[in-house]
């Protein structure tokens, strides 16, 4: 007998030993003590008969569906005796490994299937029971679903059959219980009562105090806590991808459910955010029912979900989900952005930053924090975001100016149970501005690897909580976007080769960063920052030069820069820059290789320090002449402007005719 099984009988006999005859009516009891002392004398056909007939008149009562499904359990473990149960599991098993989806979906051998669990003798329906779960998965139990709607044999029967098909069939059944049919939400919050399944109780939970059926709310009277307080925590465990409380790996086939009536059926959604919409309708539930933090966990699954499906390149599915965070309101986006630095996520962060760039940015304590924060991209954003609205503090213009020398901007994720440890190389790789995602778990690390983000290193310890380091390994390496990123492992002293990884006995900032690939276009991102940056500093230059002129040594560095970053470093120069950039320029306006653009701008820019610091010396007057002669016009028309500028450098020009 299996633990579970031990554990029901235990109850089962507490149960039959206490349980008052006062509780129930004349009928009912004679009824319920019949079904007590036949299942007590083994009599299990009898017991079942009975359980089953007060079950038809008090569909509500918990503790006969357990007794009439135990009797079926019971008749199932007799008829099984000798192992012929046992060789037929196995054969199940071993023909369910090679299984592909067109195999797992096909829903006219999961109907047949299903129909197979509902009729026949308990032998047969044990084994049509065990191939349905193992073959079809929550596929089979959505067709066992159709089937509890009214009260007929067939309900009860399907009750019964999902109640025994474990984990796979606990999503499909949660989405029955939001039906309309109240036949079809009692038999699901049946079966699930009889899974065990504890993510059924945030369910549970709101149906005893808001289901429409009296029925419903007698069956789960007894059910303890608050309803809100539970869907919050379920969200933050799927959105974590908690191994005991989200959803598990094998249990995501890439389906949501919904269901009309007595029918459930799959919608087709990517695997990575499957996790997140579960969780964006326990926050959602919990956020309806008043609590008060659930907004926060909904903002935070719509920014990592919009991220995970930019990487997957649906901009316009990211682009929606960051219009329903935007909906939550700037309080709620703030307080997300401030729990997004505490936890250390950039990719989040990111998100939160650019959402808050426009009005609300002066006024959240949540931007304040991201520009001090240890994450350099996250700080970059923030100072972004905060000039656009015309902050031109120390601090932004101090990042800004950070920001505008970029040479690259790299990332990494560490995946450690070592707090100590963790924060330690951490801190190390943000002094060398490196991005750094911090997780105490593999299933916690498997969430930057579905979000498909570039991450140059991954550091991980052996083994970790769940599992061993050589299996997220392997995870990381099946997504594509981490072909060329470095992988090393702490080794434990036991963990020996990892394919695909390198696997050091101790892991030093310095080993981090020297694994790093070579800059590719998917890791040339701080070039946008960078570029940004630049832009920023010069709109506050053109109205707050004596505080972007803090910037002026950065922006003259910028100069020889891609255009993108170094036009409108030049622009900025022109309303803040001093006579120590002034030769940067020039090397600009002299460089025939350099584009008409960037000469035009270098020449704008000259003009504007010259405005203020009139002294040129001859070389430099030499090549505004030379500029202010050639054929480019935009480049000549820059040139002479500075030449005026400086004033007693007027230009003879004679207009010669035939």
């Amino acid at each position: 007998m299996t633990q579970r099984n031990s554990v029901r009988s235990l109850i089962l006999a507490a149960f039959l030993a206490f349980a008052p005859s006062s509780l129930f009516a004349q009928d009912v009891e004679t009824l319920f003590l019949e079904g007590m002392s036949a299942f007590r004398g083994g009599d299990h056909d009898t017991a079942l008969s009975r359980f089953r007939e007060v079950v038809n008149q008090d569909p509500d009562r918990s503790d006969a569906i357990e007794l009439m499904n135990a009797s079926q359990d019971a008749l199932v473990q007799l008829m099984m005796a000798g192992g012929e149960f046992e060789t037929f599991a196995l054969s199940v098993i071993e023909a369910s490994r090679a299984r592909d989806s067109r195999v797992i979906r096909d829903a006219d051998a999961a109907a047949a299937g299903a129909a197979a669990c509902l009729t026949g003798d308990y032998a047969a329906r044990a084994k049509a029971i065990w191939s349905l779960s193992q073959t079809h998965g929550p596929f089979g139990a959505i067709e066992l679903v159709a089937s509890l709607g009214g009260e007929s044999e067939a309900h009860y029967a399907a009750i019964y059959a999902l109640s025994r098909m474990g984990s796979e069939a606990t999503q499909v059944l949660l989405t029955a219980t939001l039906s309309t049919d109240a036949s079809v939400r009692l038999g699901a919050c049946q079966a699930l009562l009889e899974l065990g399944d504890q993510r059924a109780m945030p369910r549970f939970m709101d149906m005893r105090d808001n289901d429409a059926d009296s029925r419903i709310r007698a069956l789960l009277a007894d059910v303890q806590g608050n309803a809100a307080d539970a869907y919050y925590d379920a969200g933050w465990a799927y959105f974590m991808n908690d191994p005991q409380a989200g959803l598990t790996e094998v249990e995501n086939y890439g389906v949501l459910y919904s269901v009309d009536g007595n029918r459930v059926d799959a919608v087709d959604v990517n695997a990575a955010v499957l996790p997140l919409e579960i969780a964006k309708f326990q926050f959602n539930r919990a956020h309806e029912l008043g609590h008060g933090g659930a907004a926060v966990g909904l903002a935070v699954s719509y920014c990592s979900q919009a991220a995970t499906l930019r990487a997957a390149g649906d901009s316009a599915a990211a682009n929606a989900q960051l219009r329903a965070a935007l909906s939550l309101g700037p309080d709620t986006l703030d307080a997300s952005l401030s729990g997004a630095i505490e936890h250390t996520d950039p990719i989040i962060a990111l998100e939160l930053v650019n959402l808050l760039n426009g009005p609300s940015a002066l006024t959240s304590g949540g931007m304040a924090e991201a520009l001090a924060s240890d994450m350099p991209s996250v700080r970059a954003h923030a100072a972004i975001a905060l000039a656009s609205q015309g902050s031109a503090s120390d601090a932004v213009v101090g990042e800004l100016a950070s920001a505008v020398g970029l040479a690259a901007l790299r990332s990494v994720v560490i995946v450690d149970a070592n707090e100590v440890r963790r924060a330690t190389l951490a801190e190390e790789l943000a002094a060398q501005g490196v991005d750094v995602t911090q997780s105490v778990d593999g299933t916690d690390g498997l969430i930057s690897v579905h979000r498909g983000s570039t991450v140059d290193a991954f550091v991980i310890a052996d083994p970790l909580p769940e599992f061993y380091a050589r299996r997220l390994v392997k995870e990381i390496r099946r997504n594509r976007t981490y072909a060329d990123s470095a992988i090393l492992v702490l080794d434990s002293g036991e963990t020996g080769d990892v394919d695909g990884a390198e696997v050091l006995s101790s892991i030093s900032a310095g080993d981090v960063t020297g694994a790093f690939p070579e800059l590719d276009t998917e890791r040339n991102l701080y070039v946008a920052v960078a570029t940004q940056a630049a832009q920023a500093l010069a709109g506050l230059a053109s109205h707050e030069a004596v505080a972007a002129s803090a910037a002026s040594d950065a922006l003259a560095a910028a100069c020889g820069r891609q255009d993108a970053i170094s036009v409108p470093a030049m622009s900025a120069l022109g309303h803040c820059g001093n006579s120590g950039a002034v030769s940067a320029l020039l090397a600009v306006l002299g460089d025939d290789n350099r584009s008409s653009e960037a000469r035009a701008s270098a020449g704008n820019g000259l003009a504007g320090i010259l405005s203020r610091t009139p002294a040129l010396g001859e070389e430099g007057v030499a090549v505004l002449l030379a500029g202010m002669q050639g054929d480019d016009e935009a480049v000549a028309r820059a040139c002479a402007s500075a030449l005026g500028q400086m004033g007693g450098n007027h230009a003879l020009t004679f207009t010669v005719s035939g």
